[in-house]
């Protein structure tokens, strides 16, 4: 089975709304609703694919993301291995550079989100993280 390595960010703004980008047509799972990050590259930590992935899909650079958890999620045809990783400051505007759709939803809304799969079980870490 193929194992895909990925580093995701949860980006927290200071009035607690959390950053999800939708994934595109052309994707794997279109339209679906994702946290930012994306593929390690060869021999990098999760921590600076982190930095890399929301530099290139966000414009930001990263001011001290705090880990949250590392989950494994069986696609069928892949497995996913995320890091994912709290972000409550950065530097920039967040803008999208690869043409996703970038929406901040509020805690309680994201009940209501097509989450991708590997994404849902971090839902219910995050209320422990909003300030």
């Amino acid at each position: 089975m193929h194992v895909i390595e990925v580093a995701a960010g949860i980006l927290i703004d200071p009035e607690n709304r959390i950053l999800l980008a939708q994934r595109s047509n052309d994707k794997p799972f279109p339209l679906q609703w994702e946290f930012p990050g994306g593929k390690l590259i060869e021999s990098e930590t999760s921590k600076n694919a982190l930095n890399r992935e929301l530099k290139e899909e966000l414009d930001i650079i990263v001011k001290n993301p705090k880990f949250l958890t590392h989950i494994e999620h069986d696609y069928g045809s892949m497995m996913v291995r995320i890091d994912f990783f709290i972000v409550y400051s950065w530097l920039g505007q967040v803008i999208s550079n690869e043409n996703q759709i970038l929406k901040w939803f509020k805690y309680d809304q994201l009940i209501n989100i097509n989450l991708l799969e590997a994404d849902i079980p971090i839902v219910e870490e995050l209320k422990f993280c909003l300030r």
